[in-house]
C-alpha cells in the first residue's frame, strides 16, 4: 500500500484571510488547528510564524501558512513497495488536499526547466471566498506532477495568482 510523505508546503500567490473554514482534515487552504489536529504538534524547534512540521504515521509533514491558512503544498509520494507511482495514482492522491468543492478545468504536459510535469488546473468557489477576493468566479488552483524515470515522485498544489492564466 503506497503512502504519501507531505515533504513541504510551498508559498503561492494570494494571501488566504482568516475565515472559518467548511473543509476539514489538512489540505489547502485548512487552519493550523486542522494540521495540528491531523499531524499532532508542531516538529520545528525554533518555528518561524508561518513553517509548520509534523510527523504522522504516514509520514513527515512540513506546512506554510498565511494567515493561518495553508497557501500551497508540496507531495512526495513514496511506497512499501517501492512501487512506481502511475501519474493516475499520483493525481489521486493529490486531490486528497483539494478542498471538496475543486473541480478540474483543464490539464497539460508541461517542462519545467529540465524536467517533465503534467500540469492539472482545478477551479474551487471556496478558496475564492476563504481568501476574501473580490470579484466573481471560481479561485485557481494548480495541481503539478513531477515524472522522474521511476514514475511520479513530487506533486505540488498551489493557489494560482490570476496573472499567472494570462500566459
Amino acid at each position: 500500500m503506497r503512502k504519501i510523505a507531505v515533504l513541504s508546503i510551498i508559498l503561492s500567490a494570494g494571501l488566504l484571510s482568516a475565515c472559518g473554514t467548511e473543509e476539514s482534515g489538512a489540505q489547502l487552504g485548512s487552519s493550523l488547528a486542522e494540521f495540528e489536529e491531523e499531524y499532532g504538534e508542531n516538529a520545528i524547534e525554533d518555528p518561524s510564524d508561518s513553517l509548520f512540521d509534523y510527523q504522522s504515521e504516514d509520514g513527515y509533514v512540513s506546512s506554510i501558512l498565511i494567515d493561518d491558512h495553508a497557501a500551497g503544498i508540496t507531495l512526495s509520494f513514496e511506497s512499501k513497495e517501492d512501487t512506481e507511482w502511475s501519474e493516475e495514482d499520483a493525481l489521486e492522491a493529490s486531490e486528497e488536499f483539494l478542498p471538496s468543492d475543486a473541480e478540474m478545468a483543464g490539464s497539460e504536459e508541461v517542462a519545467l526547466g529540465d524536467q517533465e510535469a503534467s500540469l492539472y488546473v482545478y477551479e474551487s468557489e471556496y478558496l475564492h471566498e476563504l481568501q476574501d477576493k473580490e470579484g466573481e468566479g471560481p479561485q485557481t488552483i494548480a495541481v503539478r506532477l513531477y515524472a522522474e524515470e521511476e514514475g511520479y515522485r513530487q506533486g505540488e498544489i498551489s493557489i494560482e495568482d490570476g496573472d499567472e492564466e494570462e500566459q
